[in-house]
Formats: structure tokens, sequence, C-alpha cells
């Protein structure tokens, strides 16, 4: 049961930082910028999109050591 909360845990990640990079390049290519500080959004939005791959891909590593003791046994 780990293993599909794993699986499914890693498309998750995997797909909502492939959004949010699609996300962060259409707020780059329009130049919007906050309000009040007139800062870009989308270094932030890249910052977010580099943790979510990160996290999806210790999740990837979780799911590949989980396998791998299934397979020793």
């Amino acid at each position: 049961m780990r293993n599909a909360g794993d699986m499914i845990a890693f498309i998750f990640l995997s797909l909502s930082t492939w959004h949010l990079v699609l996300y962060g390049k259409s707020m780059a290519s329009s130049g919007e910028v906050s309000l009040t500080t007139k800062l870009p959004f989308y270094p932030f939005i890249y910052l977010v999109a580099f943790g979510m791959s990160i996290l999806s891909l210790v999740v990837l590593a979780n799911l590949i050591s989980c396998l791998g003791k299934g397979v020793k046994k």
C-alpha cells in the first residue's frame, strides 16, 4: 500500500512541477509583477518548482528503496 501511495505522490509532484515551470515561463514572458513591490513573480514560481522537483526525487528514491527491499525478500 505504501508503494502505491509513493507512486501517486511522485506522479502528482512531477506533474505539479511541470505545470509550475510552464506557469513560470508564461509569467516571465508576460512580465507580470506584484502591485506593491514591483517584483516579478516568475523567480518565486521557479523556486517553488525547484523545491517540488527535489521532493519528487526524494519520493522516487523512497519508492525505489521500498521496491528494492521487496525484491530482496
